[in-house]
């Protein structure tokens, strides 16, 4: 199945989900990105997604919720309308967050900060394939944004379902080191 029919087909899956089912769902994904964060004590710099709830994408904001009632330093990025690249923002302590025109939440003052402290890296998707490889909505901006750190992060997908077989990759993707699902994580 080629990229633009699988987009289609999860997007869809998505859209069929309730908005009881996605919670549960979401709830289940964030409790095992605790568990995840508490057996790697060592990162303390984590950037995650803001979810689009148009989208119904996994709900991101309890984990936020966790990371900064424990002092993590909180990242997340939004949107450069000119260049169109992602610019990292620091959310470690931001309580209020407004829907941008594509409907992603964003902080209420947005301050770009430096990237080279993060240590993991929260990835939205669509799906994922059994080797770590992710299709997302197709604009590329987190395979830009691997390229751009200047050193290695962990890079963990949520995913509300399990891994497809093969996903075709292309030059620039970038693979997932694990993906969290409702049932667990899987480790590539």
């Amino acid at each position: 199945m080629d990229k633009g029919q699988l987009r289609k087909e999860y997007k869809e899956k998505r859209k069929q989900l309730s908005i009881e089912e996605s919670g549960r769902m979401s709830q289940l994904i964030a409790g095992h990105v605790m568990d995840f964060l508490k057996s790697h004590a060592e990162w303390k710099h984590v950037h995650l997604f803001l979810p689009i709830k148009k989208n119904r994408e996994v709900d991101t904001f309890p984990v936020l919720d966790f990371l900064q009632t424990n002092q993590y330093r909180v990242y997340t990025s939004s949107i450069d309308a000119v260049s169109g690249e992602m610019v990292t923002v620091d959310i470690s302590e931001e309580k209020e967050f407004v829907e941008n025109a594509w409907g992603i939440p964003e902080a209420s003052i947005q301050k770009g900060v430096s990237s080279d402290a993060i240590q993991l890296v929260l990835v939205p998707l669509l799906v994922v394939d059994k080797y770590g490889h992710r299709l997302g909505y197709g604009k590329g901006h987190y395979d830009k944004f691997f390229e751009s750190l200047s050193q290695p992060v962990f890079k963990l997908g949520l995913s509300f379902f399990a891994p497809v077989d093969r996903i075709g990759e292309e030059l620039h993707d970038v693979a997932l080191d694990a993906c969290v699902f409702p049932e667990g994580v899987l480790k590539f």
